[in-house]
């Protein structure tokens, strides 16, 4: 009889026990490259919205400003 005790330790046949590893190294790669490439498109798209969110808050404090001088004129 053949001892099998140890044999499935490294996967089901001899040779294959680095796939695992191998295929883990290649999601690290891939994630890595990935936050390489879209690293700019969220620092635009973060930008972008920034540029928005301001001018959405200036004509707010504009007509703040209206009202104050229609209710309280100068002259």
């Amino acid at each position: 009889m053949i001892q099998v005790s140890g044999l499935f330790a490294y996967g089901p046949i001899p040779g294959v026990e680095l796939i695992p590893y191998f295929l883990a190294l290649l999601a690290w790669v891939g994630l890595a490259f990935a936050s390489i490439l879209l690293s700019p498109i969220t620092a635009l798209l973060r930008r972008l919205r920034r540029a928005r969110g301001s001018r959405q808050a200036e004509p707010e404090a504009e007509v703040s400003n209206v009202k104050s001088e229609v209710l309280n004129p100068k002259s």
